[in-house]
Protein backbone atom coordinates (compact mmCIF):
# COMPACT_ATOMS: atom_id res chain seq x y z
CA UNK A 1 0.00 0.00 0.00
CA UNK A 2 2.85 2.57 0.93
CA UNK A 3 4.17 2.13 -3.12
CA UNK A 4 0.25 2.69 -3.99
CA UNK A 5 0.30 5.85 -1.97
CA UNK A 6 3.71 7.31 -2.67
CA UNK A 7 3.84 6.11 -6.86
CA UNK A 8 0.05 7.45 -6.84
CA UNK A 9 0.61 10.30 -4.76
CA UNK A 10 -2.91 10.07 -3.26
CA UNK A 11 -4.61 9.70 0.49
CA UNK A 12 -4.11 6.42 2.23
CA UNK A 13 -7.88 5.67 2.26
CA UNK A 14 -8.28 6.27 -1.80
CA UNK A 15 -5.23 3.93 -2.11
CA UNK A 16 -7.45 1.23 -0.40
CA UNK A 17 -10.07 1.71 -2.36
CA UNK A 18 -8.23 1.48 -5.24
CA UNK A 19 -6.93 -1.67 -4.29
CA UNK A 20 -10.48 -3.30 -3.00
CA UNK A 21 -11.79 -2.33 -6.16
CA UNK A 22 -8.91 -3.43 -8.51
CA UNK A 23 -8.68 -7.00 -6.44
CA UNK A 24 -12.13 -7.56 -7.73
CA UNK A 25 -11.63 -6.60 -11.32
CA UNK A 26 -9.58 -9.39 -12.79
CA UNK A 27 -11.69 -12.29 -13.70
CA UNK A 28 -10.89 -15.82 -12.36
CA UNK A 29 -8.14 -17.01 -15.61
CA UNK A 30 -6.27 -13.64 -14.57
CA UNK A 31 -7.25 -11.38 -17.22
CA UNK A 32 -9.02 -7.82 -16.53
CA UNK A 33 -12.10 -6.55 -18.19
CA UNK A 34 -11.22 -3.90 -20.59
CA UNK A 35 -14.39 -1.93 -20.36
CA UNK A 36 -13.47 -2.66 -16.20
CA UNK A 37 -10.15 -1.38 -16.44
CA UNK A 38 -11.39 1.94 -18.26
CA UNK A 39 -14.00 2.39 -15.55
CA UNK A 40 -10.79 2.45 -12.36
CA UNK A 41 -8.54 4.39 -15.12
CA UNK A 42 -11.78 6.87 -15.16
CA UNK A 43 -12.03 7.23 -11.44
CA UNK A 44 -8.60 7.56 -10.68
CA UNK A 45 -8.15 10.35 -13.27
CA UNK A 46 -11.05 11.93 -12.17
CA UNK A 47 -9.44 11.96 -8.29
CA UNK A 48 -6.36 12.88 -9.58
CA UNK A 49 -7.60 15.63 -11.50
CA UNK A 50 -6.20 14.55 -15.05
CA UNK A 51 -7.87 15.57 -17.59
CA UNK A 52 -5.96 13.99 -20.53
CA UNK A 53 -7.60 10.72 -21.65
CA UNK A 54 -5.47 7.41 -20.40
CA UNK A 55 -5.37 4.41 -22.57
CA UNK A 56 -5.64 0.75 -20.63
CA UNK A 57 -2.02 0.12 -22.78
CA UNK A 58 -0.84 2.88 -20.79
CA UNK A 59 -1.60 1.49 -17.20
CA UNK A 60 -1.37 -2.29 -18.05
CA UNK A 61 0.80 -4.27 -20.26
CA UNK A 62 -0.75 -7.85 -20.55
CA UNK A 63 1.85 -9.49 -22.50
CA UNK A 64 2.60 -11.90 -19.67
CA UNK A 65 -0.66 -12.88 -19.18
CA UNK A 66 -1.32 -13.70 -22.28
CA UNK A 67 1.94 -15.79 -22.70
CA UNK A 68 0.93 -17.46 -19.03
CA UNK A 69 -2.59 -18.46 -20.80
CA UNK A 70 -0.93 -19.70 -23.62
CA UNK A 71 1.27 -21.58 -21.93
CA UNK A 72 -1.71 -23.02 -19.37
CA UNK A 73 -3.64 -23.89 -22.33
CA UNK A 74 -6.32 -21.06 -21.40
CA UNK A 75 -8.31 -18.86 -23.75
CA UNK A 76 -8.28 -15.60 -23.38
CA UNK A 77 -11.76 -13.98 -23.02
Amino acid sequence: MQTLIAWGKVEREFAYASYDALRNLFNADGAIPEDGLKLVIDQARRSAKITREVTPGEVADLTFLHQAQADLGIKPR
